[in-house]
């Protein structure tokens, strides 16, 4: 058995695929861990992946959402 780390930007658009992918590995018998924001970490409780929590200091509770907002901002 492998264990397997993923890592993505915490966007829905990223984030599907991959637990997809880490749900089909576990599948076949593989662990796997999603690193992600601390922010994300109740969203994905529905995945059954095993969670880890980084970048807690640099993306604090409302910054996805900020980071977004100003993003769809831009011109």
């Amino acid at each position: 058995m492998t264990h397997f780390g993923i890592l993505c930007p915490p966007a829905i658009g990223h984030l599907n695929p991959m637990c997809a992918l880490g749900n089909e590995l576990q599948r076949r018998a593989h662990r796997v861990t999603l690193f992600q924001v601390p922010e994300m970490e109740n969203k994905l409780k529905t995945t059954q992946l095993e969670f880890q929590a980084i970048g807690g200091e640099e993306f604090t509770p409302g910054e996805i959402a900020k980071f977004y907002k100003e993003l769809g901002a831009i011109n």
